[in-house]
């Protein structure tokens, strides 16, 4: 009886470990134009930061590089702060 109550506890425990992992994936923001040219992921979860850089080499013109960072509630796409790079003259 004891063994049956060990194996239903781990058991319980891993499924509770599991439940929680899946809470916790990142909610990562997409791409602000279609068909990014590079994607840059960063993730550092002991500090719960993670980064996202969407780089499109000539999108209208443009060199572009939209980085989304997220310090916390990174579950969600509302945690996400926007930066937005621009440079001219590099396309032709």
């Amino acid at each position: 009886m004891k063994t049956l109550k060990r194996i239903l506890m781990v058991l319980a425990m891993v499924i509770t470990l599991t439940a929680c992992e899946s809470m916790f994936e990142v909610n990562w923001p997409d791409p602000p134009y279609p068909n990014p040219n590079d994607t840059s992921y960063y993730e550092e979860k002991e500090n719960n930061y993670y980064s996202v850089t969407y780089i499109y080499y000539c999108y209208n013109g443009e060199y572009k590089a939209i980085t989304y960072t997220c310090t916390s509630g990174c579950q969600s796409k509302i945690g996400w702060d926007k930066s937005v790079y621009t440079s001219t003259g590099i396309c032709k």
